[in-house]
């Protein structure tokens, strides 16, 4: 084994384990990405600045729908402003936000399984009833996995079922938690 063998394989070597650069559309989708988590801390700040003063005010539900419009039309303009590269990142945050939830989901139903048959006096950290605290819960998850199927992903993106069958089930689990609370 010669010097010059030895370099030729240590190249060879260089070129197929060498870390590359990352690609310019992976450094753009970053920067999207760290953008729209950025807007959406103030805006979730400003609904929630939004919120403390609408319970001060004591307003209508008439009021909350329309700023959730305003919302939702924001979404789609982020969306049609930013194509491909605004829905992954959305999709990225929202998949995110589900996870978060999941998370919490799971630490309530530890807490569920070990209450046993003292669930009815069960109050989460919070002081809301562990009723209460799922239906909020599952009223989260149905409206972030509804913003889900606004992104526009291939559908090799995600191995899960189809977006409209999980808002159906979520949908369903909502209903069965609401009647649960009447």
């Amino acid at each position: 084994m010669t010097v010059e063998h030895c370099q030729l394989i240590y190249r060879q070597y260089e070129v197929l384990f060498a870390p590359q650069p990352p690609a310019a559309s992976c450094q753009f989708l970053s920067s999207v990405e760290l953008t729209l988590q950025h807007q959406a801390a103030e805006t979730n700040e400003r609904v929630l600045h939004h919120a403390e003063r609408l319970k001060a005010e004591g307003t209508t539900a008439a009021a909350c729908e329309e700023q959730l419009q305003e919302i939702e039309h924001c979404i789609s303009v982020f969306l049609r402003e930013n194509g491909e590269p605004g829905a992954l990142s959305l999709a990225g945050i929202l998949t995110s936000a589900l996870c978060t939830l999941c998370r919490r989901n799971l630490v309530m139903e530890g807490a569920a399984a070990s209450a046993g048959e003292q669930l009815v006096d069960l109050i989460s950290r919070d002081g809301a009833w562990f009723l209460e605290e799922l239906c909020s819960m599952v009223g989260n998850v149905s409206t972030l996995a509804t913003l889900l199927q606004r992104c526009p992903l291939l559908p090799h993106d995600l191995d899960l079922p189809a977006p409209s069958a999980t808002t159906q089930a979520v949908y369903l689990a909502n209903a069965v938690y609401t009647c649960l609370q009447v």
